[in-house]
């Protein structure tokens, strides 16, 4: 998938659960955090920018939102996205990087693209549901 500034990321199959195109209409607010009311739960909705260091602010959009949903067993969280490119089976070993919310860098479909740390999108989503439901 692409973010706002153009830049190529790519994530493990494995930690997508579906693709979805959502009317931005439908994202709610809780504290400073998008959520989306998403099959009887509440999905935080995060943007590239709120994960990586350095990365361009999407702007507000009117049409469909390319969302990328990611589950950690029951809980499911998701990135909205500038724009869903391909799905691609590569096994890539990465270059490691010191930039937060990234793994490192590798080639993907033959072109240099960042790897997102699903991990820590997932760790930051659910931090936000966690501390809404403790207030």
């Amino acid at each position: 998938f692409t973010a706002a500034d153009g830049r190529r990321l790519a994530v493990p199959l494995a930690h997508v659960a579906r693709l979805e195109e959502i009317d931005p209409s439908r994202l709610e607010r809780t504290g400073d955090r998008h959520v989306l009311q998403y099959r009887d739960q509440l999905l935080p909705v995060l943007r590239v920018s709120d994960l990586i260091a350095g990365a361009a602010k999407e702007p507000d959009v009117t049409a469909d939102l390319p969302v990328v949903v990611f589950a950690d067993g029951e809980r499911r969280v998701g990135l909205a996205v500038h724009e869903i490119v391909d799905v691609v089976t590569d096994s890539v070993v990465p270059t490691r990087t010191s930039t937060r919310g990234l793994l490192g860098c590798g080639v993907v479909a033959g072109k240099v693209t960042d790897l997102l740390d699903v991990d820590q999108v997932l760790r930051h989503a659910l931090t936000v549901l966690d501390e809404g439901e403790a207030a």
